[in-house]
């Protein structure tokens, strides 16, 4: 089983649950290249939920699927999975480069919707005492339970603030950066940082023949 929102770009996930997370943000449709989104439609949806959630069970020990009903999902439970995803793109944007606008709509409305979902899960033990998690409620909430659990351990873990997304507005695709000083800013460096650091090589470039020009006007 594989965490296929990530694997599709090329990236590596996140590691133990956390990957949960990571996969959920790139369900969405990066510029990386640009793939479709995975929550569009109750087909692509109820595809990527199982697998995820299929994935995230084994790290856990329990089989989820034989308990969890994906023929319930609805195109309401769609449209509040993508709301969810645009939030917290929304908040890592926020928290890294202080503004939100790229990935949620730009006035914060998403952010305020991530914050007025309420879900669970449930907690088991094992035959050998280890306690599992299973996700608890049906439609948005079987998804939602899991992330925000993995969510609040990686935030407890410390791991949190690695998980980002990409600098460059046309792509914001979601990566867990691994640097040692947790400096990252772009999903890869050698396609997202390339093209901005040419871009900006030739903005000061064109400013520095401006400046050239208006020195020599000045000496006539």
């Amino acid at each position: 089983m594989t965490w296929t929102a990530t694997s599709r770009y090329g990236l590596d996930v996140a590691p133990d649950g956390l990957a949960l997370v990571h996969d959920f943000l790139n369900t969405a449709s990066a510029d990386w290249p640009r793939k479709p989104d995975l929550l569009a439609d109750r087909a692509l949806a109820t595809e990527w939920i199982g697998s995820a959630l299929a994935t995230w069970a084994s790290q856990w020990g329990a089989p989820v699927l034989d308990e969890v009903d994906l023929d319930t999902l609805s195109e309401r439970d769609l449209a509040v999975l993508r709301r969810a995803r645009a939030g917290l793109l929304e908040s890592l944007c926020s928290r890294d480069f202080g503004t939100g606008g790229s990935a949620g709509g730009g006035d914060g409305d998403a952010l305020a919707g991530l914050a007025n979902l309420e879900v669970a899960v449930e907690a088991g033990f094992g035959l050998d005492g280890i306690v599992h998690f299973k996700p608890k409620g049906r439609g948005w909430r079987m998804l939602l339970g899991p992330v925000a659990l993995e969510m609040r351990r990686a935030q407890d873990a410390g791991v949190w603030a690695r998980l980002k997304t990409c600098k460059n507005e046309r792509c914001r695709g979601a990566f867990y950066d691994r640097s040692r000083n947790n400096s990252g800013v772009w999903h890869d460096v050698r396609t997202c940082g390339n093209v901005a650091n040419l871009r900006a090589s030739r903005e000061r470039r064109r400013q520095a023949a401006e400046q050239a020009v208006g020195r020599q006007a000045r000496t006539r």
